[in-house]
């Protein structure tokens, strides 16, 4: 079993982002993978220098000036999570981000894992998949695909239908924010657990005491189409 903690949105609250980590440390938890979802990118420079044995992703938001908005992908078993900061509704809408043909990027044989993606770099990839039509082989060992994002505080775990998919489940989960939430949640995080028979249990949490506010249970699931 693997396990990652998600956070995002710290906006220079370092001291935030240290006390989280160190609650689970204080439970003999050490998180094999940390993922910072953007809007506080230099708050993960004191866990990036003291977990050297810790997987560490950092994904730069709009907040994290002058560096460029990224995209990465994350594989642990037959699950890919794309780390995103913004919204995915909102690359949608304002025709920056193709949704349907990101997922299917995601979980194709060509998607490099961990390889950062500017938003530009990735739309274009995406583009240039669309005008040449360009088939793409699905990779059979990947049946889920869990969309992270931030940006809007809010929190959001659910599975969501963009049609016939080849078998492949999608999730959309945004772990609030740890420093400024909205809607009456409290400062939250995520916490996913992977586990080695296949599946997964995805929870957003509240930071006082890292009790479950939502939770998410993902079954084993077949080997999708060859092609999405």
């Amino acid at each position: 079993m693997s396990s990652i903690l998600v956070m995002g949105d710290s906006h220079e609250k370092r001291k935030l982002v240290n006390q989280l980590f160190e609650k689970y440390i204080e439970r003999a938890i050490l998180p094999d993978t940390i993922i910072h979802l953007g809007d506080g990118y230099k708050d993960m420079d004191d866990i990036v220098e003291n977990c050297k044995n810790t997987g560490i992703i950092r994904i730069v938001g709009n907040d994290d000036y002058p560096k460029k908005e990224d995209v990465r992908v994350v594989t642990e078993g037959n699950i890919r999570f794309v780390c995103c900061h913004r919204d995915y509704e909102f690359l949608h809408n304002h025709e920056i981000i193709n949704v349907l043909q990101l997922i299917r990027f995601v979980a194709s044989k060509e998607v490099k894992d961990t390889e950062a993606y500017t938003l530009g770099e990735l739309s274009g990839i995406l583009l240039e998949q669309r005008i040449s039509r360009t088939n793409i082989e699905a990779n059979p060992e990947i049946n889920t695909v869990v969309l992270l994002s931030a940006h809007t505080h809010r929190v959001e775990l659910e599975e969501v239908d963009y049609g016939p998919m080849g078998g492949l489940k999608i999730i959309q989960m945004s772990a609030g924010s740890i420093s400024e939430p909205r809607d009456f949640n409290p400062p939250c995080h995520g916490f996913i657990e992977v586990l080695d028979t296949g599946g997964a249990s995805l929870e957003i949490r509240e930071n006082q005491g890292l009790s479950s506010i939502r939770r998410l249970e993902v079954i084993n699931q077949p080997k999708v189409d060859t092609e999405l």
